[in-house]
């Protein structure tokens, strides 16, 4: 009776793994992702139809996965805290990066010569605007307008555009951020001109030029600012990937293709058996 006994005891335990291992797809140690939780994280980065996707898209997406799970398992043995694992990690990041020294100014300086095409400021132009769905009523506030009426006033009253509340400012813009039909009127007017009606997608805008700023190289004192919070951006990444690549080590990673839909070609070692 109790052989009998141990032989179904056996078998039970031996059908439980059996399941978990038919729904095990990767090993961190001994934490076992399944799945459904990497479907589940496929179905937030990719939409719901995921496997609709290539499978070198897929494998990155679990790679990924995987990283932010070593991060996550790491912050947890910090005693890091938070009311989501993104906002644990984020934490844990921070504070890696926080551990990272200021840049020298020798450095930041030669950064600035090295790289001085990138803080070219282009001719920028400020300017008012009402935007109107209806021809007339953008006619007659064009005519209000040239009266000398208060443009802002008139924006305010008027426009149908979320920047209403502003007086319609908008800017100050480089010419190719400003919609064509806008820029070929702005470089006609001088300041405080105001263009005619310009008919454009959904409506109609009247445009008063603020002012044009000339264009202009930034000084290394205008710039300091940029290229500091450049560098430290930059640092913090090379912390960030060099934590993911020591964690990696000290790590026991598995892919099980063969509960994998898709063949597997990311940066983990495949478990064939």
């Amino acid at each position: 009776m109790k052989n009998f006994i141990l032989f179904y005891f056996i078998l039970f335990l031996s059908c439980g793994n059996s399941k978990e291992e038919d729904f095990k797809i990767a090993s961190i140690g001994k934490r076992i992702i399944t799945k459904e939780e990497f479907e589940n994280y496929l179905k937030i980065q990719l939409g719901p139809e995921p496997s609709r996707h290539i499978a070198s898209v897929l494998s990155e997406m679990l790679d990924n996965y995987i990283i932010e799970e070593i991060l996550f398992m790491e912050a947890k043995r910090l005693g890091i805290e938070g009311e989501s694992k993104e906002v644990i990690i984020s934490k844990l990041i921070e504070e890696v990066c926080s551990k990272i020294e200021k840049p020298k100014e020798e450095y930041i300086e030669n950064w600035y010569k090295k790289n001085k095409d990138r803080f070219f400021v282009p001719q920028r132009y400020s300017f008012w605007k009402i935007f109107l769905t209806q021809r007339d009523l953008a006619q007659k506030v064009y005519n209000l307008a040239k009266k000398g009426e208060d443009f802002q006033k008139l924006a305010k009253e008027f426009s149908e555009g979320l920047d209403k509340e502003k007086g319609g400012l908008v800017g100050p813009l480089s010419l190719e951020d400003i919609p064509d039909e806008i820029a070929s009127s702005i470089l006609k007017l001088k300041k405080d001109e105001i263009s005619p009606v310009l008919p454009v997608s959904g409506g109609f805008i009247i445009v008063k030029l603020k002012e044009l700023l000339p264009a202009k190289e930034l000084s290394f004192e205008e710039a300091k600012d940029i290229i500091l919070s450049v560098l430290k951006e930059e640092m913090c990444q090379r912390e960030k990937e060099n934590l993911e690549k020591s964690l990696i080590l000290k790590e026991s990673i598995w892919i099980y293709q063969k509960n994998l839909v898709f063949s597997y070609s990311g940066q983990f070692p495949v478990y064939l058996q």
